[in-house]
């Protein structure tokens, strides 16, 4: 009756006591029944035979999570509660753990918080608000209850938790309850390898039996909370007694515990690590593999706070953006917390006055000058010391072949799937052939069913009868070998089967040479990347560092794979924020004027002359010092049509373009355009397109060959043939020689020089507005429009070919083409 009665106590005592969470959210589980009797089976504890444990009983801080804020010793354990940090559980471990025997831990809830976050703040969807979890872990496993394996504890729901299931055994946890956990690994004990919990004294759930996985090893006391103040009684007094006589952890002895003193600095300086390494090379895997070898070590970084939020219990939005990128993945849970980086900041700050051993990982501001200056003025307290680590260039044997186990792991994992697919196709074609074969079957049964003669039809004659029934053995006969034949192909069928294992994958010579697995996600989004590569250096101690290590090569081997990288993402990257300068702008202006007056002389020449014939002579054009009057008031371009014209304008844009963009980049070591850029760079400049179908042509280097006395494609990069001071004169004679060349050509019967050239080239606006719909190039197929510019008003409008005499016309654009 006693124990009864115990146990109804405790159950009132429950239900009275101010829940962890509000009412309104208050969880629906419920304590076992009071009726039931726990019978003690512990006994009273030996004596400790041994020297005493050394070191007090704690946390260290390495074994803490950021957020947690400890004090009176790491007697009493807060958490922070503003800036979207409320909602992330906080652990702690202890510094002792036991190896064998059996030893008692209390816990008490202080206070319960209820941050808010505010009239402008949305908040975060998370039950329950106030959670605890208290028990055991091994020194390998996650901070957070909870979050892996290796782990074993009750929660404040009365669940325990083992290997990630759970149970109901216990009553609610909560406030001003004193918790203790027995843990018994004493050998021969008949409760030898669980774990107990008590409230004020009293068993409330029988002893839970700890994984066989985790049996053997040494167990450290853990707990995990949300907002509340916890106290922590490692000893030497207990705050509730129990019904059996057990030993506080801080009596321990030495043989039975093993312990982690808080280790620090000999010169009182904790480490602030940088990792530096190349965007898509193993950064990420070398600061996870770093981390494994350095477990002191905090990781500041956007994807530890997404592992930290889910392992607390927060769940990503489903209609939210999935993670663009490994160094910048988006924080997609529901809170405004998000939306204005509260929790990073909050991160940032404790960071920069808690001294403990950091990670910065961060691909791109590691890379960038100016934005590593920012971030090691986070660091400027006396504390802290900070080490840029390089792994750049190739990385060593082991990590190598780590790279080429996932590599391969993602091939087989093709093949596996691949041949999945495979075999339910055949599956579903053997089935559909059954069903067929069934199908004509039935029909052919059916046509022989009708076929037969009626019931009531006359007896045939004896020499009918005699046939008949020979002709049904034949038919039976016949049957009977369809059916040993079918037999026989099915089984042929299957022993030509192919195996039921799908194909075994290997790497090929050209996958080993690789250093890095692929990534599913880029490292920087590639937009970013383009933007800022010509900033990426390795570090330096001028920077503010206090040390540079090199991991994977030495520092000029990897200044060198960096100079290398960089060179070659020159030369295929476009520079989208690249500015055509105003020395382009001047030159483009005094061109487009001389070309247009050109054309005037030419058109007014003709009026003047109108019974005129084309110039056919085999005549080479020499060294002309007037082209606007070769003789007589005749210009040199008096027969250029448009073929030449536009040829024309493309030799001095091409040599204008290769110029600028020269002087624009400031920078000697760039490579110049290369031949997938050279259209981006054309619009970009010149504010308008060029299309390769205009000239006949299907890709940009074969229209480059039709002025190939001008510019050429020399290992995919645009190349001059010309000098850099080169007139607009020199290319009108360049233009003229061509044609008399094609001319002649085409007299002597060669119709492969004859050349058609678009007109809408050269008669195209400067900048193409943007609108709704625009006419196509004259005498094009099918051809796209040039793309509209942003720059442009809505209100300009296209108008057809032939709208104004007969020429493309802009409306209301400045700077076009007049000619």
């Amino acid at each position: 009756m006693a124990a009864v009665e115990e146990a109804t106590q405790i159950k009132r005592k429950a239900e009275e006591a101010p829940a962890l969470e509000p009412a309104a959210k208050e969880s629906k589980v419920v304590p076992p029944p009071a009726a039931e009797v726990l019978e003690e089976t512990e006994t009273d504890a030996a004596d400790l035979k041994g020297a005493k444990i050394a070191t007090a009983v704690g946390f260290n801080t390495a074994d803490t999570t950021l957020n947690l804020v400890p004090t009176l010793g790491g007697k009493v354990l807060t958490c922070l509660t503003d800036g979207g940090i409320q909602y992330f559980l906080t652990g702690a471990r202890a510094n002792t753990g036991v190896k064998t025997g059996r030893y008692v831990v209390e816990y008490k809830v202080l206070e319960v918080l209820s941050p808010s976050e505010g009239w402008q703040r949305t908040p975060m969807n998370v039950n329950p608000r106030q959670l605890l979890k208290v028990g055991f872990s091994t020194k390998e496993s996650s901070l957070l209850l909870g979050d892996g394996k290796d782990q074993v504890f009750f929660d404040s729901l009365g669940m325990f938790w083992s290997e990630g299931t759970s149970k109901l055994v216990s009553v609610k946890l909560t406030r001003d309850m004193v918790i203790s956990l027995v843990l018994n690994l004493e050998k021969g004990s008949e409760n030898c390898n669980t774990v107990s919990i008590f409230v004020d004294g009293k068993r409330t759930a029988k002893p839970m039996p700890i994984p066989e996985a985790m049996q053997g090893k040494t167990l450290y006391p853990h707990l995990s909370f949300r907002n509340l103040t916890m106290q922590v009684n490692f000893g030497p007094t207990l705050m509730k007694p129990l019904p059996f006589k057990c030993h506080m952890l801080s009596q321990a002895v030495k043989p039975q515990t093993e312990q982690h003193p808080e280790v620090k600095p000999k010169d009182g300086k904790y480490e602030v690590v940088f990792p530096v390494g190349f965007p898509d090379e193993g950064t990420f895997t070398f600061v996870d593999a770093w981390l494994q070898e350095n477990p002191g070590y905090f990781e500041l970084s956007d994807r530890k706070v997404i592992e930290w939020g889910q392992a607390s219990g927060l769940i990503p939005l489903k209609s939210g953006p999935k993670a663009p990128t490994n160094d910048k993945p988006i924080i997609a849970f529901n809170s405004s917390a998000n939306e204005d980086f509260s929790i990073k900041r909050v991160l940032n700050a404790i960071a920069s006055v808690v001294p403990r051993n950091y990670v910065v990982m961060e691909v791109k501001q590691n890379l960038i000058p100016a934005d590593r200056k920012e971030l090691l003025k986070r660091f400027s307290l006396p504390c802290f010391k900070k080490v840029a680590v390089v792994a750049m260039g190739e990385p060593g044997k082991d990590f190598k072949e780590k790279e080429h186990a996932k590599m391969l792991k993602l091939k087989q994992d093709r093949e596996n799937a691949t041949f999945a697919l495979q075999q339910a196709e055949k599956k579903r074609q053997k089935e559909i052939k059954k069903f067929e074969a069934a199908k004509a079957k039935a029909a052919a049964e059916a046509a022989a069913a009708a076929a037969a003669p009626a019931e009531g039809d006359s007896k045939p004659d004896e020499e009918m009868k005699d046939g008949e029934e020979k002709k049904e053995g034949e038919e039976k006969k016949e049957d009977e070998e369809k059916k040993d034949m079918e037999v026989d192909e099915e089984k042929k069928e299957e022993e030509e089967e192919e195996p039921q294992e799908p194909p075994t994958a290997e790497l090929t010579d050209e996958e080993k040479q690789r250093w890095f697995c692929p990534l599913a996600l880029p490292d920087i989004a590639p937009i970013i990347a383009d933007r800022s590569f010509t900033q990426f250096s390795i570090p330096s101690t001028e920077e503010g560092f206090d040390d540079v290590k090199y991991t994977w090569q030495p520092e000029a081997k990897a200044k060198a794979y960096l100079k290398g990288k960089l060179t070659l993402k020159k030369k295929i990257c476009r520079m989208v924020d690249l500015i055509p300068g105003e020395s382009f702008q001047t030159t483009l202006k005094e061109a487009q004027k001389a070309l247009a007056e050109m054309r005037e002389k030419q058109a007014a020449w003709k009026a003047a002359n109108p019974t005129a014939e084309e110039d056919a002579s085999a005549e080479e054009v020499g060294e002309i010092e007037n082209i606007h009057d070769v003789g007589e008031g005749v210009p040199l371009y008096k027969a250029f049509k448009t073929e030449d014209w536009s040829l024309l304008l493309l030799r001095y844009e091409m040599f204008l373009l290769y110029n600028s963009f020269k002087k624009d980049v400031k920078d000697d070591e760039h490579p110049g355009i290369h031949e997938s850029n050279l259209v981006y760079y054309y619009t970009k400049y010149f504010r308008k397109h060029i299309n390769p179908v205009w000239f006949g042509a299907e890709k940009i280097g074969e229209v480059l060959a039709l002025i190939s006395d001008t510019v050429e494609m020399e290992s995919e990069m645009l190349k001059i043939k010309v000098d850099e001071d080169t007139e607009l004169k020199q290319f009108v004679l360049k233009t003229e020689g061509s044609r008399r060349k094609r001319e002649r050509a085409q007299a002597a019967g060669d119709e492969t020089k004859k050349l058609t050239i678009d007109p809408y080239f050269l008669g195209q606006p400067v900048a193409a507005p943007a609108v709704i719909s625009a006419p196509p190039p004259v005498g094009q197929k099918g051809a796209s429009r040039p793309p509209m510019s942003y720059h442009h008003h809505h209100h300009q409008r296209w108008q057809p070919v032939g709208a104004k005499g007969g020429k493309p016309y802009y409306g209301g654009g400045k700077g076009q083409w007049k000619w």
